[in-house]
């Protein structure tokens, strides 16, 4: 605090301040801190934090209701040692898909690569694949890509099996469709989804284009770039958030074994989507999810064909259940959002602060509303995010304690003003200038100290009335601080007195800006006609030099100066006069 105080006073120059209140000088630094973030956002941006709260509210939401709609078989490691082979035999596969498909499933997803045929059975599985035009097969197109099942990409069976990540390796965007070759295509997921509709005579509407959205109405709002707490993202194709229906536990599963040795009830799979895929860890289809934790692998990740489901799922339920989706405000609600924030922040700190309050309670006045500011807004973003919106969280709590801070140091910068500055002429006071008297005794350049008195001012007041005096020192006030240059101090020294520190200047140099200082009062034309030196108000000033190296106490130049001024006095008035010495006598 006491360097900072130096500082301040170092600094400080004459000027006229405009009182502000508490609410306003919070609606500025507000304004200022919001911006700051904004601007901050674009370089460095908080995604990363962002998904860290994000994937904390989903794993805060209760699990939805299992979606009845799809079935899950999985292939297993100890699928895959009963059968003792992978990739299954085109045999076994036809064997599995004709089980399911006698119970009259809606739609088949088959999440295996079959690019090539895996002997035996693959005459069989090719007839199937010809006749069963609720099937879909999957192609890969990016990364190392795969192709598709030569017979189903002739029928335009195919989807994409592409699942899109974030910089974390977590999947929390749904990714729809995207163009390759020149042709839209769907993934596996939304594929299954749209077939399912189709029966139900809910197609895609042809005439909104660049837009999914239903016969219906319902609509599929494209992801942009900086929605919710992405920054910057890469959006190509057709991606929307995805909302989770829970830890992979959202959906009925049955291993493929019981598959093939028809261990199945009928329900589960009539009228369904039913996805096949693997859930094998050393086939290595796996992704993290905002849930850490999949029930299906009893690991960290997620299986490719589960994250497929929560696609098709999601589709479904917006589609035929009303189900809501994850949104996003406009970019000027958010950063409206933000400023919020941090005008709560900056207020409930600095409204507190302004009316003086000391020890215990000025603490807590303010930790508390830092602490439950911030506390009050990861509540109310858990609830939107409940009600289905993504909304920033960290620019705001970064708001509010950036406002609270930033609020924290205005209110000491006042009671610094308060403890240093005089509040009538907003110079220095004395305090401030016996201070700076002990910060720069101990330095080698020369210093000279002027103190300077307003003439006959007690006329002048008697005559005017106090309150046109005040008025009188301050218009001096600003005189002299125009005369001085940006290094020097000026501080109110007594009544109608001013005391001036002029650091690195010689004897000469502070006589001719004591001159100036004299001038400027003048030509201010201030009338006192109660003074018998002049017509209009001046000043004596008394100036005083400490020589280079010199290791005379800056407390004696100051008596000095003083000494110098009755001499002023003295001769007339009007004038300034320089210290008297052995070597020096000056009067001007």
């Amino acid at each position: 605090m006491t360097r900072l105080s130096n500082l301040f006073t170092q600094s400080y120059q004459v000027k006229t301040v405009q009182s502000i209140s508490p609410l306003g000088l919070a609606g500025i630094i507000s304004f200022a801190v919001t911006v700051c973030l904004f601007l901050l956002n674009q370089s460095i941006n908080f995604q990363v934090l962002e998904w860290v709260i994000y994937d904390q509210y989903f794993r805060l939401l209760p699990t939805e209701d299992i979606d009845s709609r799809l079935l899950i078989v999985t292939v297993d490691e100890p699928d895959i040692s009963q059968l003792q082979q992978w990739p299954l035999s085109d045999a076994n596969l036809l064997n599995a898909l004709q089980q399911i498909e006698k119970y009259d499933p809606r739609v088949i997803a088959l999440d295996i690569y079959r690019d090539f045929p895996v002997p035996p059975g693959n005459d069989g599985l090719e007839t199937f694949f010809r006749n069963a035009p609720h099937l879909i097969g999957v192609e890969k197109v990016t990364g190392t890509p795969v192709a598709p099942p030569p017979v189903l990409a002739e029928q335009n069976q195919v989807a994409l099996a592409d699942i899109v990540l974030d910089g974390d390796g977590t999947v929390r965007r749904a990714l729809l469709s995207v163009k390759h070759e020149g042709q839209p295509k769907w993934t596996l997921g939304a594929s299954a989804a749209l077939l399912y509709l189709q029966q139900d005579g809910i197609i895609i509407d042809p005439t909104i284009r660049d837009e999914f959205t239903l016969s219906t109405g319902i609509s599929f709002p494209r992801l942009q770039p900086n929605q919710g707490g992405y920054s910057r993202v890469d959006n190509r194709g057709y991606q929307i958030l995805l909302k989770f229906r829970g830890p992979d536990n959202a959906f009925e599963t049955i291993s493929i074994q019981d598959v093939l040795n028809d261990r199945v009830q009928a329900d589960m799979i009539r009228d369904r989507i039913v996805l096949i895929g693997t859930i094998a860890p050393s086939l290595n289809d796996f992704t993290y999810t905002p849930y850490q934790h999949s029930t299906l692998t009893d690991t960290s990740q997620s299986p490719g064909v589960a994250i497929h489901a929560h696609i098709a799922s999601q589709i479904l339920s917006t589609a035929l259940d009303g189900r809501s989706q994850i949104r996003s405000w406009s970019t000027a609600a958010e950063w409206g959002w933000v400023y919020w924030w941090c005008f709560l922040g900056s207020g409930l700190i600095l409204i507190p602060q302004w009316h003086s309050r000391r020890g215990a309670a000025a603490f807590i006045s303010t930790m508390v509303p830092i602490l439950g500011l911030s506390i009050g807004l990861i509540i109310c973003n858990g609830i939107l995010f409940g009600a289905g919106w993504w909304i920033p969280g960290i620019p705001p709590l970064l708001g509010i304690v950036i406002s609270a801070t930033v609020s924290l140091s205005s209110n000491n910068l006042r009671l610094l003003k308060a403890a240093y500055v005089d509040g009538l002429t907003e110079v220095l006071n004395r305090r401030a200038f016996n201070q700076q008297i002990l910060v720069i005794q101990k330095q080698s350049q020369p210093i000279s100290i002027l103190l300077c008195d307003i003439d006959h001012f007690k006329g002048y007041n008697d005559f005017y009335g106090h309150p046109a005096g005040d008025a009188c020192i301050k218009q001096v006030a600003k005189a002299i601080g125009q005369a001085i240059r940006s290094q020097d101090i000026i501080a109110r020294y007594g009544g109608e007195e001013f005391a001036v520190i002029l650091h690195k200047t010689s004897a000469q140099k502070a006589c001719e800006i004591a001159e100036r200082m004299r001038q400027n009062v003048y030509d201010c034309q201030l009338p006192h006609e109660a003074s018998p030196v002049s017509d209009y108000v001046s000043i004596s000033c008394g100036v005083a030099t400490r020589p280079a190296k010199s290791h005379m106490q800056l407390s004696e130049i100051l008596a000095q100066a003083d000494q110098a001024l009755y001499e002023a006095k003295h001769h007339g008035r009007n004038q300034i006069s320089l210290y008297q010495t052995a070597d020096i006598k000056w009067l001007i």
